[in-house]
């Protein structure tokens, strides 16, 4: 065979195969871009806070449950006690004894009211005071209880600050409940008591002033004419 023919044959095969073969064109690879999440609002991000700080807050501890107060006697071992004259004269004697170590101590309760105001606290240590200037014993403490402690306030000697809102066996012993004590205003009470072979003594006021009055008396109680079962007198 010529070889032109040859050649021509060639060239016309390669034309058709390459003319009849498809361009593949490569394919577009689209990536999604990730939408940003929108940006919550500052009430979500309070809200969110606060429930995970709800989720790991510590659960509340047991309540306490309130235990009822201890009741308080006169519980000293006396050797001697008062034999005078139940009388304001004789205070602060009524309220002193002497103990089996022949030493002076208080004989009685200082009774104060659980919801008493501060200065019924104060008038007591007044008071406290006075009955300490009958032991004359520097180092001696008398401490205050509270009404709720007494179980029977007439069954012991007993000093019982203010009225009978605010203490109990201020109520018991008056016979009232009136918070001022049925006194006139500008006007303070010290009374005596005798139950059951005990003496109490009750220190209040027409007010809260009065009262804290009344136990100034009584812890300079020899600058005044204290005399009798009852004392009353306007400040």
């Amino acid at each position: 065979m010529n070889k032109k023919i040859v050649m021509i044959l060639l060239v016309i095969i390669t034309i058709i195969f390459f003319g009849c073969k498809k361009t593949i064109e490569p394919e577009q690879i689209v990536v999604e871009q990730e939408k940003e999440p929108a940006l919550e609002s500052p009430l979500e991000i309070v809200e969110e806070v606060v429930e995970q700080v709800e989720e790991v807050s510590e659960p509340e501890p047991p309540k306490r449950e309130e235990r009822p107060l201890e009741k308080v006697t006169v519980n000293e071992i006396f050797s001697k006690t008062f034999e005078g004259k139940i009388d304001l004269r004789n205070f602060p004697s009524m309220f002193v004894a002497w103990n089996t170590n022949n030493e002076k101590v208080f004989n009685g309760l200082l009774v104060v009211g659980k919801e008493a105001p501060v200065t019924d606290v104060v008038a007591a240590q007044n008071v406290a005071a006075g009955v300490n200037n009958g032991i004359r014993r520097p180092q001696y403490i008398i401490s205050a209880v509270l009404d709720e402690q007494v179980e029977n306030i007439k069954a012991q000697n007993a000093i019982v600050i203010g009225n009978p809102c605010d203490n109990k066996a201020a109520a018991v012993l008056i016979g009232n409940n009136e918070c001022d004590a049925n006194l006139q205003p500008n006007k303070a009470l010290i009374k005596l008591y005798e139950n059951n072979g005990y003496i109490q003594m009750v220190v209040v006021g027409h007010d809260v002033e009065g009262t804290l009055k009344a136990s100034e008396y009584l812890k300079e109680y020899y600058k005044y004419d204290l005399s009798g079962l009852r004392y009353e007198f306007i400040y």
